[in-house]
């Protein structure tokens, strides 16, 4: 997620910005502010403003980010998490302690949790890397285990931070009021109606303790999040470094890059977010073009049209069956303390559309797609419960999620356009990956955003911008339209991945090729050698994602056969054929 902050189960809050652009959004930017007057309701007005474009690049506009606060400070401490024996002698950890409210000369202060790993190299480069995190609400420091062997750490030291309300900073934003009533409702079938009901009670329910707790919800925005990045880079010590941000992480480089780039050499953008596009307005197409492309690339490729060939209606029948009859499940749940309990779920066509959704971020993933789905055909279901609890696990501080979602994009989209832009898809691929965030967002306290937060970001400091193919919620369209207001920037597109195409050996070669020459065109050769995508055809005996390929049972070998044919002509006194 590296991952990206991978949404929770479909029906779930959960997070990565999704978002197609079936058409692109020009980049004479289309920005929309809600008003709400007089209590009376909310009023859409749009906006074109290609003339503030130059205006949106400048730093400083907002007093908020102007400067970072000068009681930020780091203080080395004990890793909160675990660190691999690879890494044990190259992890130093601390925390950095900024202002909840930069605009208050005293307040509630929090405390970052951050871990730097040092370069493997006995004189690495001054300028390290910062990771930023997908999400909102991705967690960093307790994935220490997967930058191991990260190509980046050959030459340059890594610096991990868990953002302000999210992993094991102080204070998290956890909502276990969501997660339970997602759980509580997921054996049943459900109207949509209820379940908003019970997931805005459940959000009241987190707000207002996290108010109780002292925690001031407008305060957790992306704009908050950059001036903690500037900050952290000036407790440390280092003149410039490099931001590298994937999913949510690319709209805090964005962010980053608008107000303080002084402090900043390079940048990487991994699966872009764009700060003009409109989210949830764009989100059911967003879905349907990446089914589509799955659909598309099985139909082109000889082998799976012949194995598979309609897998599109086969896929939209298995909807159907599903919404008509929900398929029961026994799912395995993860609590807040690390135990296990399994559970029962009722799985219907919505949740196989959100599988599908889930399944097309995870390169590995996708070439068993079509093998799934016709095993479910064929009413062979062992791996969706695998697929299952794993989607159930949640990564996400779902309270920050909410915070920036709340404050820095559902103003900006207009719920009635959600619903025509869904209503427009066909029925079997009729999906939208947050169906409750705009109605969440009317019982959150975390006020809104500048018309700014709307704005494209123009920067000419170097830039290699990332895109995968299959995408389902940041596609390629959006990663070019960041590059375009990025004179400096190159662009890179992965045809088979999915999201966060850094995240692969091939991805990250080139992510530590660019930092080592930000002037210089990348050259993936990986990528030119790559094999075009295979689709798994049949089972096999080799390990596969979530058993999708693996072998139900190995067949009994001929010697047991035989034995017990002897053992039932002998009990059955039958005469043998053999002469």
């Amino acid at each position: 997620m590296p991952r990206s902050g991978a949404p929770s189960f479909p029906g779930a809050l959960g997070g990565m910005f999704p978002v197609d652009t079936p058409p692109m959004v020009p980049i004479g930017l289309r920005a929309k502010l809600h008003l709400v007057a007089f209590g009376i309701g909310e009023a859409l007005v749009r906006v074109t403003m290609a003339l503030l474009l130059i205006g949106a690049t400048a730093a400083g506009i907002s007093a908020e980010q102007s400067t970072p606060h000068p009681a930020s400070y780091f203080e080395p401490a004990p890793c909160p998490c675990d660190v691999p024996p690879e890494l044990q002698s190259r992890v130093h950890c601390g925390y950095l302690s900024v202002p909840e409210d930069r605009q208050k000369t005293s307040g509630k202060v929090l405390r970052l949790a951050v871990a730097v790993i040092h370069s493997s190299h006995p004189r690495p480069a001054p300028d390290p890397v910062v990771y930023l995190e997908g999400g909102p609400g991705g967690g960093t420091l307790a994935h220490l285990a997967d930058w191991v062997d990260a190509p980046l750490l050959r030459d340059r030291d890594l610096i991990l931070f868990d953002q302000r309300g999210s992993g094991f900073s102080e204070p998290d934003l956890w909502c276990s009021e969501l997660e339970e009533a997602e759980y509580s409702m997921l054996d049943k079938v459900v109207s949509p109606d209820r379940r908003q009901e019970a997931f805005s009670r459940a959000a009241q329910a987190c707000a207002s303790r996290l108010e109780r707790a002292g925690v001031d919800l407008s305060c957790y925005n992306t704009a908050a999040i950059a001036a903690d990045v500037e900050d952290l880079r000036r407790a440390l010590g280092y003149a410039r470094w490099n931001l590298y941000g994937v999913s949510y992480g690319t709209r805090v480089t964005l962010v980053s890059l608008r107000d303080f780039p002084q402090g900043i050499r390079s940048v990487v953008m991994d699966s872009c977010v764009p700060l003009e596009v409109q989210e949830y307005e764009e989100a059911p197409r967003n879905a349907l073009r990446a089914f589509d492309r799955l659909f598309q690339a099985c139909r082109e490729d000889p082998s799976c049209h012949r194995v598979f060939p309609d897998l599109e209606g086969t896929f939209a029948h298995l909807v159907e069956r599903f919404n008509a009859d929900p398929l029961p499940l026994e799912v395995t749940v993860v609590g807040a303390e690390g135990e296990e309990e399994v559970i029962s779920m009722a799985f219907s066509g919505n949740d196989l559309l959100g599988t599908l959704f889930q399944l097309l971020y995870d390169h590995q993933a996708i070439p068993y797609i079509p093998l799934l789905i016709e095993r479910l055909r064929r009413r062979e279901y062992t791996p969706l419960g695998a697929i299952a609890s794993d989607l159930l696990v949640g990564g996400l501080g779902d309270g920050l999620y909410l915070c920036v979602e709340c404050r820095d994009e559902a103003l900006f989209n207009w719920s009635s356009d959600v619903a025509e832009n869904l209503n427009l898809l066909p029925p079997g691929r009729r999906y939208n990956p947050y169906p409750y965030d705009l109605e969440l967002c009317a019982v959150w306290p975390s006020g809104n955003a500048p018309l700014r937060e709307s704005f494209p970001v123009a920067s000419d400091l170097p830039a290699l911008v990332m895109a995968g193919g299959f995408d389902p919620v940041t596609p390629p369209e959006w990663s070019r339209m960041v590059a375009r207001t990025l004179p400096n920037a190159f662009y890179v597109e992965f045809p088979s991945l999915g999201h966060g195409v850094s995240t692969t050996s091939c991805g990250g070669e080139a992510v530590a090729a660019f930092f080592r020459n930000p002037l210089r065109p990348p050259a993936p050769g990986c990528l030119m050698r790559a094999a075009p995508l295979s689709f798994a055809l049949e089972q096999k005996g080799q390990e596969s994602p979530y058993g999708i390929a693996d072998p139900e049972s190995p067949p009994p070998s001929q010697g047991l056969l035989e034995a017990l044919w002897k053992f039932l002509r002998q009990s059955m006194e039958i005469p043998s054929e053999e002469p």
